[in-house]
């Protein structure tokens, strides 16, 4: 499969679980980024307080970059915990979604079609695909 296959075929499932749960791939987009800037605000911050120490070292300087640090890695964690609790709500809400279709086939199906092994291989093999990615 190349590439351009394999993007249409992402963006089409993307546009397929957010038509199911809006705002999941957003929420977990955010809290991504907010976890992967989080080392850098430290290692940023960190170099400019070594920097302030070998230099003039300015004690309300000092005391400026800690407090940034300590801000902006507290600021970056209430929003990805936000961001993380909105994301497992959404995934509940999916997953529920996606046994309820699983539920309303099976309810709308004759009993004999229900225990057709046919049909009880195909609906296996929907689960796995579902359930446990292919």
């Amino acid at each position: 499969m190349n590439l351009k296959t394999r993007i249409a075929i992402t963006r089409r499932g993307y546009s397929i679980l957010n038509a199911y749960t809006p705002g999941l791939i957003s929420a977990k987009a955010i809290s991504a980024i907010i976890e992967a800037l989080t080392p850098f605000v430290t290692i940023w911050f960190s170099a400019r307080i070594i920097n302030e120490m070998m230099g003039e070292r300015n004690i309300q300087v000092l005391l400026f970059y800690i407090l940034m640090i300590i801000g902006i890695h507290f600021v970056f964690s209430m929003i990805k915990n936000v961001m993380d609790r909105i994301v497992d709500e959404k995934e509940a809400g999916m997953w529920n979604y996606f046994r309820k279709v699983f539920s309303d086939k099976q309810m709308s199906m004759d009993y004999v079609d229900l225990e057709d092994l046919d049909v009880q291989k195909l609906q296996q093999k929907a689960k796995e695909n579902l359930f446990m990615f292919g």
